[in-house]
């Protein structure tokens, strides 16, 4: 999915309504904990998925105290235990609730229509299944979804529900990352 930039305010703090850009994964879990003073890709994961989410962090790839900050904002407002680190299942909880944010509002099945469909038909596209998008949940886009299924060992129902649309934004992930 495309992202722009985050703009920054006349104050040099970046606009919070602003969705970040990277072109690291946000799939992959990190393998340590990360704290002020880390960087790499792992923490620029980490400050796309904050972004996502709408806290104040930029993707520098740099854990500094503003990352810190953002991450004891997220703790508290998840009634986590607020020490600034993020440990790998901090991480994966972020993970989940940006998943959860960004799933659309209802089982996509035959009859939907709109832009959640239409992103859905996007992503199955450019991992090569047979589907054009239109916004329209069709047989076709059924089908699509069958087989993607079937590939991946899930129940084969051709309905875009939580788990099937996470499975799709992870394999598309995957792919554009390579």
């Amino acid at each position: 999915m495309p992202y722009t930039a985050p703009s920054t305010t006349s104050s040099g703090s970046y606009d919070r309504n602003t969705v970040v850009s990277s072109k690291q994964s946000t799939s992959a879990v990190p393998y340590r904990t990360l704290d002020v003073g880390c960087e790499g890709k792992d923490v620029e994961a980490l400050q796309v998925l904050l972004g996502k989410l709408k806290y104040d962090v930029f993707p520098s790839g740099y854990y500094t105290q503003k990352t810190r900050l953002a991450v004891l904002q997220y703790q508290k407002d998840n009634k986590l235990t607020a020490d600034g680190k993020v440990y790998i299942s901090t991480y994966k909880m972020i993970q989940r609730k940006v998943s959860a944010s960004t799933f659309p509002n209802r089982v996509l099945e035959v009859g939907c229509e709109g832009k959640d469909v239409d992103s859905v038909q996007v992503l199955l596209r450019k991992l090569k299944y047979d589907v054009y998008p239109t916004g329209y949940f069709t047989e076709m886009t059924k089908q699509a979804v069958v087989q993607f299924q079937k590939d991946n060992q899930l129940t084969q129902d051709g309905k875009v529900d939580v788990r099937t649309f996470e499975l799709i934004q992870k394999k598309y992930n995957e792919l554009r990352f390579k």
